[in-house]
């Protein structure tokens, strides 16, 4: 198989070189002897001017491995001398090396000097030397061609992409004279013409491709190319000054001679390149698991139409060996050919796809193929490796099953206990329902574990279950156990989901957990008393007292009391009826109460949760207020 995309840094000279450029070696030039030592390498063989700035020094490879070889470039004014690993050098098409000398003087005569070192530090001494004068004026500072790439799609054939770093911009609004005004991109077809065409205008198409490009640009899609064709591509900076002095011989635009190589691609099969082992296909970790399938792939580089899914459920329809090449023609859905067979177009510059509205827990067959032309025909396609047979069954959701059980709550519904959990997270799988097991009992009921929220069976047992919301809730509540029960109850959430219309439960994850349920009034940590200060109107001898809601226990109302002697407070002796204090029932919603019309004398205030029905009292807090009315 050919390379289909393949790039050289080559640099090379043209015969219609630019700038002043002389031979300054001598006849009797010779090669290396250093000792015993001889390192073959006859030195520079050519600079060329290519800015007021730069020169481009050619030289024949040294014999030596080019891993172990480095070229030592010198002239003169040179501060150090330009050390060049021989490995980051390719030759051209005429097999010199290149090499350019930048930050030289404008206007400016040098000599240059190439010598060739191998990694024992032996330096080779030949006395070979090129002149070149650095250009007079000023040109853009531009590095060149910087890389080709193929296109997909039918684009390939015909096209390349031509890429290159932007020129230095020293102007602002207004362009300096040294701006780039626009970029020279030009391709020789390598069948036709050597890189010595570049810059020879008897060279038309398709030989010799020319395209100016805007200065806001990097990049240009050249077309009108030939399939499977060789080119070679320079880039060129043609800078302001150059449109206003360009008229004038000796004013030079910057000549730089580097170009790549690059290849067009052609629709032979064979020049596709494509990693066949790349097709994964995968079951969404989520609700849309069920009924549908992710496809991803490495994306084929060359001449391709797009690319084909066919899917069907395993077992059913003709076997795909047998029916690949009796395909529809075209691909839209269910086939005609075998109904069994559902096919999916892809673009040719995409590698990935989703296929929906699957079967849930069926196995699928899934196939790729890389169409070369708009019908997919047998020899116009290449398959993918099939990845076997995959099931339309994502995983179950994480759920950790019962973190906590609470008594009552509310005074209403004493006989029900909370069953707490961490909310569902759908993104990790799926999940359809929470199935409610009581265990059983040695007395009472159920006698046996027993689901009291099954959805396709009836609870036979008196406790009950709230309805669940697994997208908002975090606990659920449990109605119909016995508060005076000497034997706890049991419970665990088993998550369900549905496979083929039937209730299937996950007991992977169970917890069971168990409570011996009681009426439980609030503690003094859910529920301290009065906060804040005692407010006292003296106006009309009103004292006012707050209080925050208990976090937990059952009560239906608050119970204050009023000392209405000096001395200490006691609920002990409040809650019995002592003479010194009076009883106050506040509705449970109330979160403060005001005392009018109070004479002269000292008062304290207390406040209790109270549930009448059970004769209830929270614990005794120390959160009570005094007031003293003169």
């Amino acid at each position: 198989m050919k390379q289909f995309l393949f790039i050289l840094t080559i640099l090379t000279l043209l015969s219609s070189c630019i700038g002043k450029v002389e031979d300054a070696n001598s006849k009797e030039t010779k090669g290396i002897n250093s000792g015993d030592t001889v390192l073959n390498f006859e030195g520079i063989v050519e600079a060329v001017p290519i800015a007021p700035d730069k020169v481009e020094v050619y030289f024949a490879p040294s014999t030596v491995d080019a891993a172990e070889v480095t070229y030592v470039i010198n002239y003169d004014g040179a501060a150090n001398p330009i050390t060049v690993p021989g490995e980051t050098l390719i030759p051209d098409y005429r097999g010199l090396l290149r090499y350019t000398v930048n930050d030289l003087n404008i206007n400016t005569s040098y000599l240059f000097n190439v010598q060739a070192q191998d990694s024992d530090g032996v330096q080779s001494v030949n006395d070979a030397l090129q002149s070149a004068k650095t250009f007079s004026n000023e040109t853009a500072n531009f590095f060149g061609v910087g890389n080709v790439r193929n296109l997909s799609g039918g684009d390939s054939k015909n096209s390349l992409l031509v890429e290159w770093p932007a020129a230095e911009i020293v102007g602002g609004f207004i362009p300096d004279d040294v701006d780039p005004s626009k970029y020279e991109v030009i391709l020789i077809n390598s069948d036709l013409a050597t890189p010595i065409a570049f810059d020879d205008d008897s060279f038309s198409p398709p030989a010799r491709i020319v395209n100016y490009v805007s200065s806001s640009k990097v990049s240009q899609q050249i077309n009108g190319l030939l399939p499977g064709t060789i080119y070679y591509v320079r880039v060129r900076a043609i800078h302001h000054g150059y449109s206003t002095y360009g008229s004038d011989p000796d004013y030079l635009k910057e000549s730089n001679n580097r170009y790549l190589i690059a290849e067009t691609l052609s629709d032979d099969a064979s020049e596709i390149n494509v990693d066949l082992e790349s097709l994964e296909v995968e079951v969404p970790a989520d609700q849309t698991g069920r009924t549908s399938l992710n496809l991803s792939w490495s994306q084929g580089v060359g001449a391709i139409d797009h690319y084909r899914v066919y899917y069907k459920e395993n077992s059913t329809g003709s076997g795909w060996s047998i029916y690949k090449n009796g395909r529809d023609d075209i691909c839209n859905g269910q086939e005609t050919s075998d109904p069994a067979y559902f096919c999916k177009k892809v673009s040719f510059d995409v590698n990935q796809t989703k296929i929906v509205e699957l079967e849930s827990y069926t196995d699928y067959e899934v196939y790729l193929l890389l169409c070369l032309n708009s019908t997919c025909t047998p020899g116009n396609y290449i398959e993918y490796t099939s990845s076997g047979v995959h099931r339309t069954s994502p995983p179950n959701a994480s759920f950790s099953g019962i973190t906590e059980i609470k008594g009552p709550k509310n005074f209403w519904a004493l006989n029900e206990v909370y069953l707490q959990y961490d909310p569902v997270d759908l993104s990790t799988g799926v999940l359809d329902g929470l199935l409610v097991e009581v265990k059983a009992r040695s007395t009472g009921e159920p006698s046996i574990d027993t689901f009291i929220n099954h959805p396709d069976t009836s609870n036979p047992t008196s406790i009950y279950s709230s309805e669940i919301d697994l997208f908002n809730d975090d606990e659920v509540s449990i109605r119909g156990v016995d508060m005076n029960a000497s034997e706890e109850y049991c419970f665990s959430l088993i998550p369900y989901v549905y496979i083929d219309n039937i209730v299937t439960p996950n007991r992977s994850s169970e917890v069971t957990s168990c409570i011996l349920p009681r009426i439980v009034a609030p503690t003094v940590e859910d529920f301290g008393g009065f906060v804040g200060n005692l407010q006292f109107d003296a106006g009309t001898g009103s004292s006012t007292v707050s209080w925050l809601p208990p976090e937990e226990g059952v009560f239906d109302r608050y119970v204050i009391f009023v000392k209405v002697t000096a001395g200490p407070f006691s609920f002990s002796d409040a809650v019995n009826g002592h003479a010194d204090y009076l009883r106050y029932e506040i509705d449970y919603t109330d979160i403060s109460f005001t005392l009018s019309f109070m004479p002269s004398g000292n008062y304290t205030f207390g406040i209790l949760t109270y549930l009448s029905q059970e004769d209830l009292y929270s614990e005794y807090n120390s959160g009570t207020q005094t007031v003293s009315i003169p």
